[in-house]
Formats: structure tokens, sequence, C-alpha cells
């Protein structure tokens, strides 16, 4: 049940995680109002999850990536080291369409709702040989990044792809994601 929902917009893409040092779930909402032209990051609390209190509207600042301005479509948020760390597929802010290039970007939490962005791509559809990134999800262990993402290949074919990648230049070199348990 979510406290204040508003029919009016339209609920994209959601990620939900538990804070045990919080002792709260907590859950991201991309918005889109129809109105903005770029979506909205919101931001939920629940003690069992099942009822979700609003707790605010994020500030997300949009990358500037060759010479367009991107906007959130598509979410994935883990807290990795004690912060919350969030990728998302961008799409183009001023318009969307099937045959929009999309890019995967990080961002991190610096003080609950305030993110800070890179303006550099950690993935693009040219680089990754892809017609189209769309979303993707990731854990981190011991400063390595596993990130699986879906893309559609230019023969209009969906794939999921399972890549590794060195993050110890923005990561503590030890981070590993919380409450992820890793099977062998």
């Amino acid at each position: 049940m979510l406290e204040g929902i508003d029919y009016g917009v339209q609920y994209l893409s959601l990620s939900v995680i538990y804070d045990a040092e919080l002792g709260k779930f907590l859950m991201w909402v991309i918005i889109n109002d129809k109105v903005s032209v770029m979506r909205i990051l919101r931001l939920y609390e629940s003690d069992e999850g099942f009822r979700w209190r609003y707790v605010a509207n994020c500030n997300v600042p949009s990358p500037r990536y060759g010479g367009e301005e991107w906007s959130l479509w598509h979410m994935s948020i883990r807290k990795v080291g004690g912060r919350y760390w969030m990728i998302t597929s961008m799409n183009h802010s001023h318009y969307y369409d099937w045959n929009t290039p999309m890019y995967m970007v990080f961002f991190k939490l610096t003080n609950g709702i305030n993110w800070t962005g890179y303006d550099v791509p950690i993935l693009d559809s040219k680089s990754a040989k892809a017609k189209r990134l769309y979303r993707a999800d990731f854990i981190v262990e011991n400063g390595i990044l596993t990130l699986i993402t879906s893309w559609q290949a230019h023969n209009d074919s969906w794939n999921i792809s399972l890549n590794t990648v060195g993050i110890s230049k923005i990561m503590n070199p030890q981070a590993s994601s919380d409450n992820v348990v890793l099977l062998s």
C-alpha cells in the first residue's frame, strides 16, 4: 500500500532494499509525470515492506554526454560498503522512441536524497555493440562490479549479459554489496 499514490503519473521502475542499519525497507521509484521533461526519482520507506510512506523526491543530476541531456529510465539501487549506489539506464531527456540509444550511468547517494552522478556512462550502446541497453542490476564483491544487463541486438533479439568490471577508482577496493549472500 503506497501512501499518497498519484494516479496522474506513470510509475516506471522501482528498486527495494532492506537497510539493516536503519531497520527499514527503502523503495525508490522513477516517476514520469508526463508534464516534466525529466523523470523524478521518489523515495518511500516502510517498517514491514507493505505500507509505504513518502519520504522525498530525490535530486538526481542529469548527465550531459555526447552533447545531449539524459533522463532516468530504469534503475537498480544497492547498498555497497555502507553507501547507496544506483545504476540507471538513461535515454534522451527530450524525446524517446524505440531507436533511441541508452546508456548505463552510475550514481552515488551523498546525503539521503541528493545523488552525485558521473557524466561518462559505464556502458553505452555503441561499445556494447547493442541497438539499445535496457535495464541493469549489479552486485559488488571486493571492488569488482558484476553487471547483469538486458539489451536489444541490432537484429531486434533481446539478450542478457553478465560482465565484471574493476571499479576500485570509484569505490573502496574491498567494497562488497550489503545484504547480498553469494553462494559458491
